[in-house]
């Protein structure tokens, strides 16, 4: 994505083979709301602790490709960090938020189009 090359990019070698392992592991154990944990808590402490070296960026493009791939089943976030939902209703909330934030992304994109059209206009 333009603008956002190093945080969109790839994962790297590195990445893979070491970072999504670690963090795998430990966001398996964090089974319910009430286990939550943030991204910058898996960068200074979970990770640092490890001595592996990690961005917030890349943590959420780690988890992005953690949750796209099914490797670890209903790894949802929410405002108190990420977790694995341990009920239905968690789930169906989540996807109803990711819904919601969808939409409103939608209608911004049409906006913009629409904005777009003063600069053919001129």
């Amino acid at each position: 994505i333009e603008g956002f090359e190093n945080e969109t990019a790839d994962l790297t070698i590195y990445e893979l083979t070491v970072v999504l392992p670690a963090l795998s592991n430990g966001l398996r154990t964090k089974l319910g709301k009430q286990n939550a944990v943030t991204n910058k808590e898996i960068v200074a402490g979970l990770m640092k602790n490890r001595g592996i070296q990690v961005t917030e960026a890349r943590v959420r493009k780690i988890i992005n490709y953690i949750r796209n791939r099914g490797i670890i089943p209903c790894l949802i976030a929410t405002s108190t960090g990420y977790y694995v939902a341990t009920d239905k209703k968690e789930m169906v909330d989540y996807i109803d938020s990711l819904l919601g934030r969808e939409e409103a992304i939608r209608v911004v994109r049409e906006s913009m189009q629409a904005q777009l059209r003063h600069f053919t206009q001129s």
